[in-house]
């Protein structure tokens, strides 16, 4: 009797045994790699070269739970040296519990197609050397997306001197594409232009005009340009016209600031007041550059009404007096008389001595 008791309690042991070994995950012995591994929709990618059973189940013996279909926690699921798709329970190999196209890098599985922290990644996910067989792959950075192991920009932009840009809004590289190089680096905006779908454009109601932007309606350098703003004629792509001097650009044309003003030499001047200029009209050139009212002896002349005449006189002993005419009408000018000798004004302007007297 009491060697069946001791038979069965031998028995009982050796099944608690059992159970914690090889069963039970709750214990963690079997709570290493998925062997064989399986891909995203749970098949399996191969099959066992051996599964060990002793008769104890001790983990060290036996690293592989056929039931749960893992390795012992201390081992890695590997593909053996007999070929693909065969695999083995190792201790401290490399662990290939990972989805296909997966690796482990940093205790995660990653895709080193795709993943931004190691991208191009490939065998112990260690190394610098992109040659090596074991390789941690490249940290794309935050702008960078790993697209088939590359580092490279995320959808519609452009990797242009190391940095990822947009090349529909970049000021840098306006319209860049491919490998953003030459031709194909898109150009860079104006100060005061702005990258718009690609292009660089300037402020509405302005154009480029050798290499900025400016207002053809009240640039005075190119006042009226239009088109390309390339061409010096007077043509779809002009330049426009350079105002003179104290010119200002209105509305396109180069014109005097004052209504009545017109452009003599660099000045806008008055032809109604200007001395220099006085009467002038038009291009104020030849004969429409007016008359320069020049004192005469003791005559100073000013432009009146575009006209010159004598304003004032220069010696103290001269009057200024109106010159009239045959029929005692004032003709406009003046002159500058002595009173106390002249006699048609005698003592006064137009006043004539009494010679009878």
């Amino acid at each position: 009797m009491k060697v069946i008791y001791r038979t069965l309690t031998l028995l009982a042991l050796v099944g608690l045994l059992f159970s914690a070994c090889q069963w039970d995950e709750d214990l963690g012995l079997y709570a290493g790699a998925k062997c064989p591994p399986r891909n995203d929709e749970g098949e399996l990618l191969g099959e066992m070269i051996s599964e060990c059973y002793d008769e104890d189940y001790q983990p060290t013996d036996c690293p592989y739970n056929k039931k749960v279909m893992r390795c012992h926690t201390d081992h890695k699921c590997v593909e053996t040296e007999l070929g693909s798709e065969l695999y083995e329970c190792k201790l401290g190999e490399i662990n290939v519990d990972c989805s296909v196209g997966q690796i482990m890098c940093n205790g995660k599985c990653v895709d080193p197609k795709s993943n931004a922290a190691f991208c191009g990644a490939k065998g112990s996910c260690q190394g610098e050397d992109d040659s090596a067989s074991d390789y941690a792959g490249i940290n794309c950075g935050e702008d960078k997306v790993c697209r088939g192991g590359i580092c490279a920009c995320a959808s519609g932009d452009v990797l242009c001197d190391g940095v990822c840009v947009n090349p529909k809004t970049n000021q840098e590289f306006c319209g860049a594409k491919g490998n953003c190089e030459g031709e194909d680096a898109g150009e860079k905006c104006l100060n005061d232009q702005s990258c718009q779908n690609g292009d660089c454009r300037c402020p509405a109601g302005k154009m480029v005009c050798d290499g900025k932007c400016v207002d053809p309606a009240t640039d005075k350098q190119y006042c009226g340009a239009k088109g390309s703003c390339s061409s010096s004629s007077e043509d779809e792509n002009s330049m426009g016209k350079k105002c003179a001097g104290a010119q200002i650009c209105d509305n396109g044309v180069c014109t005097c600031p004052r209504p009545g003003n017109i452009l003599c030499g660099d000045e806008c001047i008055d032809p109604s007041t200007n001395k220099q200029y006085c009467g002038a009209s038009g291009d104020c050139k030849g004969a429409n550059a007016g008359t320069t009212c020049n004192d005469v002896d003791s005559h100073i002349k000013s432009c009146v009404e575009k006209e010159c005449v004598v304003t004032a006189c220069s010696t103290t002993n001269h009057t200024l007096c109106p010159q009239m005419g045959e029929d005692a009408t004032f003709t406009g000018q003046n002159l500058c008389i002595s009173l106390s000798d002249n006699h048609k004004h005698c003592g006064a302007c137009n006043t004539p001595c009494n010679l009878t007297k």
